[in-house]
């Protein structure tokens, strides 16, 4: 009688260990396939998961994994790197992106914005402040700068007035100049400047990609000395 209860008992438990050996065999080759094909259609952006119109937004997907969009509004162009691509949205929006891989397709939608607002810069200052006679006749541009951003430089100074105080004869001057570069009227202001006088850049416009208004950026206000 012992006997045969021990026999019962080595059966059973046989029996337990080889099914419990089996499920653990189909749990983690069924998570390896899910993954797998889930990795293969996932995208990456350099920014934060977001587009910004009229600059090439990188993106990363896998090596062998393709993009592609239905339209004209949203430019795709393969990059020279395996698995990175450069996405130009021309308008703010959503875009759905189908992300493939063999016979596996993915509709990501992705949410393009209009850049942030750039600052205006003098040459290498962007605050308001004392300067130097000797540094102010050094300079040459003005620039809208994106600050702590990918294309700090993507935008550009459209136009851009100075009005400038002489402390010794108390008059002042305004002049309109077109785009960056200091044209023939600015240059002159740069050659009589001298300690005291108080320069200010004002009504300064700028063109961001893919707008067709230019943005009123910040003005900057210096006393020479």
């Amino acid at each position: 009688m012992k006997k045969c209860l021990l026999f019962i008992c080595l059966v059973v438990f046989w029996s337990a260990c080889n099914n419990t050996q089996v499920e653990e065999q189909k749990v983690p080759t069924k998570k390896a396939n899910v993954n797998a094909v889930t990795n293969h259609l996932d995208i990456t952006l350099s920014t934060s998961n977001k587009l910004y119109i009229g600059v090439d937004n990188l993106a990363k997907v896998h090596p062998q994994a393709s993009i592609n969009h239905q339209g004209s509004a949203l430019v795709i162009t393969k990059g020279e790197k395996k698995g990175e691509w450069f996405l130009r949205p021309n308008h703010p929006g959503l875009y759905p992106v189908v992300l493939s891989h063999e016979s596996n397709k993915k509709t990501v939608l992705l949410k393009a914005n209009y850049l942030p607002d750039p600052v205006s810069y003098l040459e290498d200052r962007s605050d308001d402040g004392k300067l130097r006679v000797e540094d102010f006749k050094s300079m040459t541009n003005l620039y809208a700068i994106i600050e702590n951003f990918e294309w700090y430089n993507a935008c550009s100074i459209h136009h851009f007035s100075i009005w400038y105080l002489d402390r010794g004869t108390g008059k002042s001057e305004t002049i309109k100049n077109e785009g960056s570069a200091f044209g023939e009227a600015a240059m002159l202001f740069l050659k009589k400047a001298k300690s005291g006088d108080v320069v200010v850049f004002e009504q300064v416009k700028a063109f961001c990609p893919g707008e067709e208004k230019p943005r009123k950026l910040n003005s900057l206000v210096f006393h020479l000395e």
